[in-house]
């Protein structure tokens, strides 16, 4: 196959020509299945327009990253979901054939990603057990916190918290045993239909009011008289993990800025300048925002008075690929909160 002006910066061609492309994706796919126009109403079907950008999307920043494993994981997320809507199980699979043939001219290396996927569909899961597992050393805590948002009582889920912080528990258990894992649970409610968007967004809101409660327990540790920020790409609204990992930099004796999301990356270097933070923590949650934290690190990499800042990146594609952080620029990765601490000390020589 020919090399194509998109085939080097295929994520900007996919960007430039989605509505088109996804036109062109559900035109083929209602040709060759006449029958999707009793499955599907128009509302339907303009959801499945909506879907198949979603996937350009995914796929084009898998590319980017040359990463096929991030693409993989994306296609186990859809079906699962996919699953729980009650959805054809050969949709997706006839999608991914349109979007070859749409996609032909383009990218060589999008059309393998596209092949290896539709081979490895099939074997894929399609549920995913619960997060709070027996192995948690607090999954009683975690269950009876998460049925306690679940009905709206933020009362009650303090009260479930606060107790075991007033019996002595060590405020790093209660973040990574039960915070972490109740989100990671209402996400995996929600991705099989159990939860609304509004009650995900509920649950979080009401952990990060309860974790601002216990900033108590967290301020009032030695000072080791190094600066952490942290910060999540975007307009990410998933940035409770890099304020817990923040929060566990502070416990380390650190200094800590968290700075969350929506942050211009010209201000997260002023703000690296001012407080001379030696490390910087990077979050993505979302794999199609991989290229704003490049821009991020490739910022400070340019910027010669920040040679000395190192990088620590962590999320969800970290975690499923987990040669990404090199590939994108950064010094280290952490997969959770303990490690990137670890991951830390060892950048900083401590």
């Amino acid at each position: 196959m020919d090399e194509s002006p998109a085939e080097n910066n295929f994520r900007t061609y996919i960007d430039e020509h989605e509505l088109a492309l996804s036109d062109q994706i559900i035109t083929l796919l209602w040709r060759d299945h006449p029958e999707y126009d009793r499955i599907f109403d128009e509302t339907g079907k303009g959801k499945c327009a909506q879907d198949i950008r979603y996937h350009l999307k995914y796929l084009a920043d898998a590319v980017d990253a040359e990463s096929p494993a991030l693409f993989l994981r994306y296609l186990e997320w859809v079906k699962s979901l996919f699953a729980s809507l009650n959805i054809p199980r050969d949709t997706f699979s006839e999608t991914l054939k349109a979007m070859k043939e749409v996609l032909k001219k383009q990218s060589s290396i999008a059309l393998n990603y596209l092949d290896e996927g539709l081979k490895a569909y099939p074997e894929l899961p399609d549920r995913h057990d619960s997060f709070i597992s027996p192995e948690n050393p607090l999954s009683g805590v975690a269950g009876n916190y998460i049925q306690a948002l679940l009905k709206r009582d933020r009362e009650g889920a303090m009260k479930i918290i606060m107790q075991e912080m007033e019996a002595g528990r060590d405020i790093r258990e209660m973040y990574e045993y039960v915070f972490q894992v109740s989100q990671r649970e209402v996400g995996r409610l929600w991705q099989t239909g159990n939860v609304s968007v509004a009650q995900e967004h509920y649950c979080t809101g009401a952990t990060q009011l309860i974790m601002s409660r216990l900033y108590p327990y967290v301020f009032n540790h030695e000072k080791n008289g190094l600066t952490f920020i942290g910060t999540s790409v975007g307009d990410e609204l998933h940035e409770l993990g890099i304020r817990m990992v923040s929060d566990f930099f502070e416990l380390d004796g650190w200094d800590t800025i968290f700075l969350g999301a929506n942050t211009p990356a010209k201000d997260i270097l002023r703000c690296i300048m001012d407080e001379q933070a030696k490390v910087i923590g990077i979050s993505v949650t979302i794999t199609f925002h991989l290229h704003k934290a490049r821009e991020i690190i490739d910022s400070i990499a340019e910027n010669p008075e920040l040679r000395g800042v190192r990088i620590l990146v962590g999320g969800y594609p970290f975690n499923e690929d987990r040669e990404l952080w090199h590939r994108i620029g950064a010094h280290g990765y952490g997969t959770d909160a303990r490690d990137a601490i670890r991951t830390a000390r060892r950048l900083v020589g401590i």
